[in-house]
């Protein structure tokens, strides 16, 4: 339940959001906080930080596979996931299927956010919500699926072939 909420509100703000920056600061920019924040309106026809330009239907086709993947875990082992690694996977989720709805119907995706006090890329809302996921369930593999592992380590009971 917690994970379908996560992805309907992610898709809706990173829509909604698009939607706006798009309507009201096409082709230029916006400084929310000075030297901090500033809104940007930017046409990434790459993946993340730009990486493979000009490849968009390459990558609609690739994130959307992706998300149908994440989709499939997500339903089909819920129940054996910790709820962390469920929630992350939702994280991710919303965010892969926020950028493939761009790729898939504009051919590139709107990203805004630019900080300012650092070199870094300009991004959005599903760039965020991947990234958050990426580290919930990077933690969640490392310190609440340990059980989970042990039934796929070499050697372990849950491996072992009974004795003949």
């Amino acid at each position: 339940m917690w994970e379908a909420i996560i992805i309907v509100i992610g898709l809706l703000a990173d829509q909604l959001s698009k939607a706006w920056v798009s309507a009201n600061l096409y082709g230029r920019s916006v400084t929310i906080l000075p030297g901090v924040l500033d809104y940007s309106y930017v046409e990434n026809t790459g993946a993340a930080f730009g990486m493979l330009g000009k490849n968009t239907v390459l990558l609609a086709v690739f994130s959307g596979l992706m998300s149908l993947v994440l989709l499939y875990i997500l339903l089909r082992y819920r129940r054996q996931f910790h709820r962390l690694s469920c929630i992350a996977l939702a994280f991710v989720l919303s965010g892969a299927v926020g950028n493939f709805i761009d790729r898939a119907f504009h051919g590139f995706v709107v990203d805004f956010i630019e900080l300012k006090f650092v070199n870094f890329a300009v991004f959005n809302i599903a760039d965020i919500f991947v990234s958050m996921g990426a580290v919930l369930l990077i933690l969640s593999l490392l310190f609440l699926e340990k059980d989970n592992f042990e039934k796929f380590e070499p050697g372990s009971p849950a491996r072992r072939k009974p004795a003949a």
